[in-house]
């Protein structure tokens, strides 16, 4: 009788915990980045520089459903987009926010284009590392074009972010913090290094010699 009660405890057990691990794989989770993004402080580049932020970015989505799996959808489309627009903001004298509809015809006092692309994003859980941190990596391009949407330069760049499992706001507000410093980690990528990528440092030094030139020469007598 003992050992009948015994072998039922553990059909019991098993089937809890069966049961538990059934759940967490069918787990469904939503995120909604913030976008409380800082003005960096630096010396501005006396420029004025095109932003265009297309659709794409700002609607970016991600979204992960693997059999056996938490499902997870992380919405940073906006966010992104906020990320780019404070870090230029700082960056240069003045920002001109573009959509896809200005390459027609760019406004004429534009001295530099840009583009921000949104390569990958990728996050690794505790349930799937069997570690303790939510991680984020995420894949970034920088396109730059000149006035006449030349290509300058494509600029490719990873950022990460990690933050630790245990928390009051459960594995949503987790993983939104470690996408929030892989975007700070992206934000301060750009601050250090995107005006020391050569194209972009012979591009803007030649755009301040043409207005040095144009200081200098003497003006024309009718």
């Amino acid at each position: 009788m003992g050992g009948r009660l015994l072998v039922c405890k553990v059909f019991k057990l098993g089937f809890v915990a069966l049961s538990l691990m059934l759940v967490g794989a069918c787990s469904s989770y939503s995120v909604r980045v913030a976008s409380d993004f800082p003005v960096p402080v630096m010396e501005q580049q006396p420029f004025v520089a095109g932003l265009l932020l297309d659709q794409t970015i700002r609607n970016y989505r991600y979204q992960e459903d693997e059999p056996e799996r938490a499902a997870w959808t992380v919405e940073f489309g906006e966010s992104n987009a906020r990320l780019f627009q404070q870090i230029f903001t700082g960056m240069f004298k003045q920002l001109l926010i573009l959509d896809q509809a200005d390459l027609k015809q760019l406004p004429p006092n534009i001295d530099i284009l840009l583009q921000p692309v949104l390569m990958d994003y990728q996050i690794s859980t505790p349930a799937v590392s069997k570690s303790d941190y939510f991680e984020v990596w995420i894949k970034y391009k920088l396109r730059v074009a000149d006035t006449n949407r030349r290509p300058v330069t494509d600029w490719v760049f990873t950022a990460y972010g990690r933050t630790p499992k245990s928390g009051a706001g459960g594995p949503e507000s987790a993983l939104q913090e470690a996408t929030r410093r892989a975007m700070r980690d992206a934000a301060a990528a750009i601050v250090t290094g995107f005006l020391r990528q050569p194209g972009v440092q012979a591009y803007l030094n030649g755009l301040e010699r043409s207005i040095q030139a144009q200081r200098q020469s003497p003006e024309r007598v009718l």
